[in-house]
């Protein structure tokens, strides 16, 4: 036991150290851009072992007004690393996007995988791709006052402007946990991935837990476990009440749940 958490704190320091030096070379900067400030707990990179390497990104389609239908994938180590995404523009340095509603995620088995590539056909049914379409205003005049912009960048940030710490993230999801049944006294908290920053400091964050005491009888080889994955959303003063946070409880639609938690809190709406 003490030997796979181990291995598993150095493959979340691997992934942090990695995430510090990394940048994109790829020729896609901008669509790599869209992703990464859209994508909900997106690292910005694959990894395979010690090595790290650009995303997967794949052209699908072009509409008459220049609009950008795309595959981003950081393969199958990061849960949420992989959607269908839609750029409106890139102008100079800046990209253009619908925010939380311009990519449909994709969670799948791992042998979904052969040789770092997949067919998005056997994953993203005609249905998907053209509501996708439709709420992106595909082969519509462009519209920039329904646009988000973002200055192109050749690395996702790994941290917000708050200064949060450990404890801050033990605080809200043990608070959460414990009003919603969970009895044991132990740490929930693992680790964090910085997800986007709105216009007015609010910070959100996917956060994994991992509970070992769940009926509160004390930590032992015995104890029941759960294991939770999070939507955080911090306040600019650094609080972050019940009403701030989401369990995420389906995989396949958390890009909805995390959608739903942004309006609850008012995101991109002064504080």
């Amino acid at each position: 036991m003490k030997k796979i958490l181990a291995i598993s704190l150095l493959f979340v320091m691997l992934i942090l150290l990695t995430g510090c030096i990394y940048r994109y070379r790829g020729e896609h900067n901008d669509l790599y851009s869209v992703a990464i400030n859209n994508i909900f707990g997106a690292n910005g990179y694959r990894t395979n072992g010690e090595a790290v390497y650009d995303p997967y990104i794949e052209i699908l389609e072009t509409d008459d007004y220049g609009r950008i239908l795309f595959l981003y994938d950081e393969g199958y180590r990061n849960q949420f690393g992989t959607a269908l995404l839609i750029m409106q523009k890139r102008e100079n340095d800046c990209v253009y996007y619908y925010q939380d509603i311009c990519y449909i995620p994709l969670i799948f088995p791992d042998d979904a995988y052969k040789e770092d590539k997949f067919s998005y056909q056997n994953y993203y049914s005609e249905k998907q791709i053209t509501a996708l379409k439709d709420l992106n205003d595909w082969n519509k005049p462009l519209n920039f006052d329904k646009c988000t912009s973002s200055v192109m960048a050749e690395r996702k940030s790994k941290e917000g402007k708050l200064d949060l710490q450990e404890k801050d993230f033990e605080k809200a999801i043990s608070t959460y946990a414990k009003k919603n049944g969970y009895k044991g006294d132990d740490n929930l908290y693992r680790y964090s991935i910085y997800c986007n920053t709105d216009k007015y400091g609010r910070e959100i964050y996917y956060v994994y837990g991992i509970g070992r005491d769940v009926k509160g009888e004390g930590v032992s080889p015995n104890s029941v476990q759960k294991y939770y994955d999070f939507a955080l959303i911090f306040n600019p003063d650094k609080s972050c009440p019940i009403d701030n946070i989401c369990e995420i409880t389906d995989l396949n639609e958390y890009y909805k749940e995390v959608t739903a938690l942004k309006e609850n809190c008012g995101w991109n709406t002064p504080y």
